[in-house]
């Protein structure tokens, strides 16, 4: 009995070691990898943003271009009528909770106020 399922599971692993589930496999490392670096990356942007707010840093006027270099890509862009909002958030943080920055930009790409979300700032 004992000698079957010792078999069972050899030829089970066996399977799983093919070259194919092996490449697979670190696929999913690699993806686990990069989404790891990108929460980490999306984080450190948050909290720049959030000390340059803190530090009454961040002004209006900004043009998005120089925002961005400044602070890097949002996590997400929504447009809302004429103007676009950009979210940070840190990659900790879901959605639906945790500390955000919404920043809103008129027609003309310029930075015209931000918004804090679960936490205390100075707004624009």
């Amino acid at each position: 009995m004992m000698q079957g399922v010792c078999f069972a599971l050899l030829i089970f692993f066996m399977g799983c070691a093919s070259p194919s589930n092996v490449g697979f496999l670190k696929g999913l490392a690699a993806n686990e990898e990069q989404k790891a670096a990108v929460l980490q990356a999306e984080t450190v942007r948050f909290q720049e943003l959030k000390r340059a707010i803190s530090d009454r840093k961040l002004k209006t006027e900004i043009s998005q271009g120089e925002f961005e270099r400044q602070f890097g890509k949002p996590v997400v862009v929504l447009q809302e009528g004429t103007r676009e909002k950009y979210v940070y958030k840190s990659g900790k943080a879901g959605w639906f909770g945790g500390e955000k920055v919404y920043l809103y930009f008129d027609q003309q790409s310029k930075l015209v106020k931000w918004e804090c979300v679960r936490f205390e700032c100075q707004s624009a």
